[in-house]
């Protein structure tokens, strides 16, 4: 139903602008495949996926308690 919609709207806008144009509309079916494509999926460690990233350790705060927390005693 949609490429029906489609193709009329289109040649409506076609001989809009251009009232002497005659358009054929032609559709072709287009097979669908819903699989996974594994070679699409990333990883779950952005680290593994951004090369910018790899030298992060798995902690983001490093350094003594007092530096991580900001007070000091």
């Amino acid at each position: 139903m949609r490429q029906y919609v489609r193709s009329w709207i289109n040649e409506w806008d076609l001989v809009r602008l251009d009232p002497s144009f005659l358009p054929q509309t032609q559709v072709i079916d287009i097979a669908t495949d819903y699989r996974e494509d594994t070679a699409l999926e990333s990883s779950a460690d952005p680290r593994e996926d951004d090369p910018a990233r790899q030298d992060l350790t798995d902690s983001p705060a490093t350094g003594s308690e007092e530096e991580v927390s900001g007070f000091q005693d």
